[in-house]
């Protein structure tokens, strides 16, 4: 793990000593977390990764360890991932993303299509539906936009224990740093697009994910994926049903060559 200095912020990621002297195994997988949220919520998936491929996942500008200034616009994200992975030498890799993170992978697949070798996209959707009003809330009443968002996330089955760490872990995200993501997400609208994508695709999410239209729209449009629907779970799937997850992450890469 380490810091890396990105258009002007140092910017923290997690990847294998390993990987740092450019001894690398099996597919370089670039984890990008969602909104609200940092690089923790794939600490399941990097110690797996582990094993055979080589994991890197970093926290967004103004997320977990990294400095802002904070980022709402998907051609910034973009040229920021762009600038990330020309400095550490990822391309080829597989995209993961979570939620925003897969619309971010879907754009920067797009405009970048000889970078990236595979898509992992997980819970998430060529656009968001995010009212006005959420977006306000965030500028007056944090709190409230916090408590809202949790009630978006999870699975009627996942332990309250799971829940309540996770919302430790979202807390800690800055109020700026969620309403930027929150303005950001508003903004994407890929649909007549992302058909134009090649590379093969993953996408998976919750049985009871809140956005489970988003995940199939994905899947409609992409002509080399296949939909995966883990039971049990909703958008927090990653942290909810890991082993689930894995297997199937593990599976794709497997037959990714």
């Amino acid at each position: 793990m380490g810091f890396a200095t990105i258009e002007g912020r140092n910017v923290f990621y997690q990847f294998p000593s390993e990987a740092e002297a450019n001894v690398r195994q099996g597919h370089t997988v670039l984890m990008v977390h969602g909104a609200y949220d940092d690089h923790r919520v794939w600490r399941y998936q990097y110690s797996y990764l582990e094993r055979g491929n080589t994991p890197i996942s970093i926290d967004l500008p103004g997320h977990g360890s990294s400095e802002g200034p904070t980022i709402n616009k998907p051609e910034e994200f973009r040229s920021f991932i762009k600038a990330f992975v020309d400095i550490m030498g990822l391309s080829p890799f597989v995209f993961a993303g979570h939620s925003m993170g897969g619309s971010m992978a879907l754009d920067y697949a797009i405009h970048h299509p000889d970078d990236v070798k595979g898509l992992v996209l997980v819970g998430s959707a060529p656009y968001w539906k995010l009212s006005n009003e959420l977006i306000e809330l965030w500028k007056t009443d944090p709190e409230a936009a916090r408590s809202r968002n949790l009630d978006y996330l999870f699975s009627k089955q996942t332990h309250k224990r799971i829940r309540t760490e996770y919302g430790n872990q979202l807390a800690s995200t800055s109020v700026e740093a969620c309403l930027a993501d929150s303005e950001n997400c508003v903004l994407y609208d890929l649909g007549k697009f992302i058909n134009a994508i090649k590379s093969s695709a993953l996408v998976i999410c919750g049985d009871e994910e809140e956005w489970i239209q988003g995940s199939k729209e994905i899947q409609a449009e992409l002509s080399n994926s296949r939909l995966e629907v883990v039971q049990g779970a909703g958008h927090a799937i990653l942290i909810e049903q890991p082993i689930l997850f894995n297997d199937a992450m593990g599976s794709y890469l497997g037959a990714l060559g």
